[in-house]
C-alpha cells in the first residue's frame, strides 16, 4: 500500500514538474538520486526506487527518463556538494535513500519534491511544523523505528547467551 502511493506520487511529481526544464537533453525528466554511503541495503533501495521508474515506463535505457545518482561516501561536506550539485542541475525529483542524504536535502531544497527511503518519518526526524505536517515536498516511505523494538525481542529469544 505505501508502495503504491510512494509510486504514485513519484510519477505525478515527474510529469508535473518536467514541463519546462531546459537543461534536459531531448525534453526527458531528470531525477536525482542521493545516497549517503555505499551498503547493500542501500544499494537495494537505489535499485528499487530505479525499478519503480521502469515499471510505469521512466527508463534510462528506453532514454524516457535521465537519472543522476550521487553517493556521498558516509562525507557530509560531499553530501552539502550533491545537495547543491542537484539543485544547480534543476532535476524535477530527487530520491534519497538513508536519513542522513533526506536531512540534508530537505534542509537545503524547498522547490524541489524530495522521495525518501530508508529514513526515519519526519516526526522523529524533527521535521513535523506546528500544524503537524512535514514538508511540502517531501514524500515517500518512512520507518518508524518499532523494528528496532523487535529486532531486540526476537534476539533475546533466538540467540541464548553460552553457558561457561
Amino acid at each position: 500500500m505505501k508502495y503504491n502511493r510512494f509510486l504514485i506520487l513519484l510519477l505525478f511529481a515527474i510529469g508535473f514538474i518536467s514541463c519546462n526544464n531546459p537543461k534536459k537533453q531531448g525534453g526527458v525528466p531528470r531525477v536525482g538520486f542521493i545516497e549517503a554511503f555505499e551498503d547493500a541495503t542501500i544499494g537495494d533501495a537505489r535499485k528499487g526506487f530505479i525499478e519503480a521508474l521502469a515499471a510505469s515506463g521512466f527508463s534510462e535505457q528506453n532514454k524516457t527518463v535521465e537519472i543522476i545518482a550521487k553517493n556521498a561516501q558516509g562525507d557530509m561536506g560531499a553530501m552539502n556538494q550533491i545537495v547543491s550539485y542537484m539543485q544547480s542541475e534543476e532535476v524535477d525529483c530527487i530520491g534519497t535513500s538513508t536519513t542522513m542524504s533526506t536531512l540534508a536535502t530537505v534542509q537545503r531544497i524547498k522547490n524541489i519534491p524530495i522521495f525518501m527511503c530508508v529514513t526515519a518519518m519526519p516526526q522523529i526526524l524533527g521535521l513535523i511544523n506546528e500544524k503537524k505536517k512535514g514538508p511540502d515536498n517531501l514524500f515517500g516511505v518512512g520507518e518508524d523505528l518499532n523494528y528496532i523494538d523487535t529486532s531486540f525481542a526476537i534476539i533475546q529469544q533466538v540467540v541464548k547467551p553460552k553457558k561457561g
